[in-house]
């Protein structure tokens, strides 16, 4: 007797149906891992806890959400110099300046002249970073102006946008009326028209070059477009010709911002322009011609796509223009905001495009505000000014950049919900009162200190810190120190630094001076990069690098730094984590060197290879119940 037969379409059915119990019995399927890693500098913990409890934080914004719905850490410790470059590569290495090399913002290397000093961030990394393990490991990685820059393959993401390039200065040119009839105007329509010119002897406006090596003169057009029978002026044309016909650069009015594109090709160079005055009857009129800017990273295709979808680079706030009084606060801080604007749009460009596990972003606005406008010790100059309202708009201007950090946070958590978004910050912030010359409080204490390369010793400074090195012979290539003297002129350096006293309270402006023995106590001691000696500021005053003149200054232009020990309250950073799968959890103190391991477990790779850090957040895997 034969069986019977079955038809196709129910035998698929039947193996579809036992298909799907045996997945369910698995559990669901799991999806890969997605991790946002943002470093937001100058994120101080002290100022976020604040900000939150007062509501300057809003309860719908990232900060916020994160915690109530993530996981917080009480605070974040620095390495002992808590600055931007040391901290930095601590969070993205897992370990400590002692390992990778990065001791400093501006440092000397061991071994090239004296007069030779690098930034931290070109400085070789020598640990395996996050980009480079999570790579290894199989990984799509694009970092966004977060520490890599794309310079070789150890520094590089899949795709890797680096912290920008300034090709040139800015200029702020004064301007006066002159008849021109040189000028069509096509068919604007305009009742009154004169070209402007730069009103002082000898200056003129600034000629670019394309990449076709053609020279493109700029030139101006202030125009009246009011029909009134008045001649009352509101409109300037900018233009590489004198012909409004064929098409101009820009139409601005007084406080306009406008874009000016000086190279196509990728990477494009472009500068951002400002009107700054404009009177209607042309008795001033000023404008602000930004520096030449630049995007670059790896690969050029990427730097291509993010020139066309994005733009090129818009450059930091200027600080040199507002030192000068060429510009004002409110320009300064519009700068910040593009800047802000720009990293945000480009990571999130970034994530729509192109597929990636972990993404690295970098936010700098606190830090660039509360450098400028952290006035909260009544030692600082200005700190009364205008009844005390300057500081109260300098604490408006601070607030201001946390919100902006705030909003750029919430934009990439909404472009990527199903990812884990950790927020971490390099370092705090704290007011400072007083500069402190090093170069020359070791002239003053008898060294020779000059810029060349007789000089018997040289301090590098950043922040709060120095690192001071001796010129030393057999070691830099024109050392002049002999060898049997070293431990006579590390005694004075050391005695020298110790002995300063502020001359106003008598307190000692150093909290720490140690020798390259005692620095490793505290991770800070690297044979390539470290000062013979290293000096930590206290808490309200700076160090410069100036050679000549009064030890000390007041602190005028720069009133935010840090730099000081991490382990002072107001040099604590930030750690956050949320997103799917993190439960809420008030975190004891966590390391900058956990932030490397927390992301590794988070993507579910192993850490760094020199990694010392913890995991101090895990995310829960859906159960097969769940």
């Amino acid at each position: 007797m034969k069986g019977k037969r079955h038809s196709p379409f129910v035998v698929l059915s039947v193996l579809l149906f036992l298909g799907a119990v045996l997945l369910s019995a698995q559990g669901p399927a799991k999806t890969q891992p997605k991790v946002i890693v943002v470093l937001v500098d100058g994120a101080a913990d002290w100022l976020v806890d604040a900000y939150l409890e007062e509501g300057v934080l809003p309860p719908d914004g990232a900060f916020a959400r994160m915690a109530r719905e993530g996981a917080r850490a009480e605070f974040m410790t620095p390495p002992e110099s808590s600055l931007t470059a040391p901290a930095s590569h601590t969070m993205v290495t897992g370990t400590w300046p002692d390992r990778h090399a990065i001791t400093g913002n501006t440092l000397h290397l061991r071994g090239e002249p004296i007069t030779r000093s690098l930034r931290g961030f070109d400085v070789r990394i020598e640990a395996e970073t996050l980009w480079e393990a999570a790579r290894r490991q199989g990984k799509k990685v694009i970092t966004v102006a977060a520490v890599a820059d794309g310079s070789t393959p150890e520094r590089s993401g899949d795709q890797t946008l680096a912290y920008g390039r300034r090709l040139g200065s800015s200029l702020v040119i004064n301007l006066k009326p002159r008849d021109d009839d040189r000028w069509s105007v096509g068919e604007e329509k305009l009742e009154h028209w004169r070209e402007l010119y730069p009103a002082g002897d000898g200056s003129h406006l600034p000629v670019f070059e394309n990449e076709s090596g053609q020279k493109l003169e700029l030139k101006l057009l202030a125009a009246d477009t009011e029909f009134d029978g008045r001649e009352a002026f509101d409109t300037v044309f900018l233009d590489f010709d004198h012909d409004l016909g064929d098409g101009y650069l820009a139409r601005m009015g007084a406080g306009d911002w406008t874009p000016v594109l000086l190279q196509a090709r990728s990477p494009r160079i472009g500068s951002w322009f400002k009107l700054l005055e404009l009177e209607p009857d042309l008795s001033r009129a000023r404008i602000y011609i930004g520096a030449p800017q630049q995007n670059r990273g790896t690969p050029a295709e990427y730097v291509a796509a993010i020139d066309a979808e994005v733009g090129f680079w818009p450059g930091e706030p200027d600080d040199g223009a507002l030192n000068r009084g060429d510009i004002d606060e409110r320009t300064w801080l519009e700068q910040g905001e593009r800047l802000t604007d720009f990293l945000r749009d480009a990571a999130l460009f970034s994530m729509k495009r192109y597929e990636f596990d972990l993404l690295l972003a970098y936010n700098p606005t606190p830090d660039e505000v509360e450098h400028r406008f952290m006035l909260f010790d009544p030692r600082q100059p200005g700190y009364e000014d205008e009844g005390g309202e300057k500081r109260r708009r300098y604490l408006g201007y601070i607030q201001d950049s946390y919100r902006q950090a705030d909003e750029h946070l919430k934009r990439l958590w909404e472009g990527a919900p199903e990812a884990t978004l950790m927020v971490a910050s390099d370092h705090g912030m704290i007011p400072e009162h007083t500069r402190v010359a090093v170069n020359a409080l070791l002239a003053r204490a008898g060294f020779r200190v000059t810029p060349d390369e007789t000089t018997e010793v040289r301090a590098y400074t950043s922040g709060a810190t120095a690192h001071i090195y001796v010129n030393l012979e057999g070691r830099e290539p024109e050392g002049v120190v002999k060898r049997k003297e070293l431990k006579r002129v590390l005694r004075r350096i050391v005695e020298a630094c110790r002995a300063l006293r502020d001359p106003a309270t008598g307190e000692p402006v150093f909290d720490r001076v140690l020798t390259r023995e005692e620095q490793r106590v505290l991770r800070m001691e690297h044979p390539r990069t470290s000062g013979d000696v290293w000096v930590n500021g206290r808490p309200g005053y700076s160090v410069s690098s100036r050679m000549e003149g009064e030890v000390f200054e007041p602190a005028t232009s720069v009133r935010g730094n840090h730099g000081h020990g991490g382990l002072r309250r107001e040099m604590k950073a930030i750690f956050f984590v949320a997103g799917p799968g993190i439960a809420p959890a008030w975190l004891p103190p966590v390391a900058s060197a956990d932030v490397a391991a927390t992301a590794s477990a988070l993507l579910g790779i192993q850490p760094p290879k020199q990694n010392e850090g913890r995991a101090v957040v895990r995310k829960k895997e859906p159960s097969a119940v769940e």
